[in-house]
């Protein structure tokens, strides 16, 4: 399963770390653009959709959305923050590696690293499987997530410090082990002109990019490629482990279309 962000670290993420999945809709929206030969319906899968920020471009884009994440502070600010959105929305707390929606979706996502946070390749296996089984024939996946080169530049200590926030990041990265750890503590002002304190470690895993193409082969996804983020645009590469961090892309095979698995659980 994925790990639950806690309230105060999904706040702090809301408000302090939303230029990612800010940044990276445009792009993944053109890309969509450019390679929907096949008409693809207009709606968004976003698994670990976090506080909707990416959700919330997709909806002003014209696309219905449906967000999963297992935080339930990520989804009440995700529904704050598409309230008035003109297209509708569903966000659902729930667990990226066991879920069901009951749809099938145009395009499906994961960004800002969340493949990291998955428990392990068990969790990650079935997550790529619910998200196949969601996508209509020739829908598309795009994911991006840290790399083992980029998981080496968490080996750090760094301090965030805002007038409503005090938020001090430590990084450990164990290459024996494949994984690495991120500590996040600090404080966050709250409306009584106080400060409330925080803290949480979270695991990330490893993955090699050649696995993640063999779990995606072995759940029908077929023509995988691999892009460098821009400010402008995403670049297709070929050696995606020469980057810190990369965005893979997958579509969904027709000829091996299965349904939706009623064990699944939303």
């Amino acid at each position: 399963m994925s790990q639950r962000f806690s309230a105060s670290l999904s706040t702090v993420f809301d408000i302090h770390w939303n230029s990612f999945p800010i940044m990276i809709g445009p792009l993944i929206l053109n890309l969509f653009d450019q390679e929907n030969i096949h008409n693809l319906p207009r709606n968004l899968l976003d698994v670990c959709c976090g506080t909707g920020y990416l959700g919330k471009f997709f909806l002003e884009s014209g696309f219905t959305v449906t967000g999963i994440d297992l935080s339930e502070e990520a989804i009440r600010l995700a529904k704050l923050k598409t309230k008035s959105s003109g297209s509708p929305a569903h966000w659902i707390v729930g667990d990226a590696s066991n879920f069901n929606t009951l749809q099938k979706y145009g395009i499906a996502t994961s960004t800002f690293d969340s493949l990291n946070y998955l428990e392990d390749v068990k969790a990650l296996t079935n997550c790529i499987g619910c998200i196949s089984s969601h996508l209509v024939d020739n829908g598309l996946f795009v994911c991006d997530l840290f790399t083992a080169m980029g998981m080496r530049t968490l080996n750090s200590i760094s301090i965030d410090e805002r007038e409503d926030s005090l938020t001090i990041i430590r990084g450990f990265y164990n290459q024996n082990d494949a994984y690495a750890f991120l500590s996040f503590s600090g404080f966050i002002s709250n409306s009584t002109d106080s400060y409330t304190r925080f803290g949480q470690v979270l695991k990330l895993s490893v993955y090699k990019i050649e696995a993640i193409k063999n779990i995606l082969e072995e759940h029908d996804f077929k023509d995988i490629r691999y892009y460098k983020i821009s400010s402008k645009e995403l670049i297709q590469i070929e050696d995606p482990e020469s980057l810190e961090r990369v965005v893979i892309t997958a579509s969904k095979d027709k000829s091996r279309n299965s349904s939706l698995s009623q064990s699944a659980k939303p």
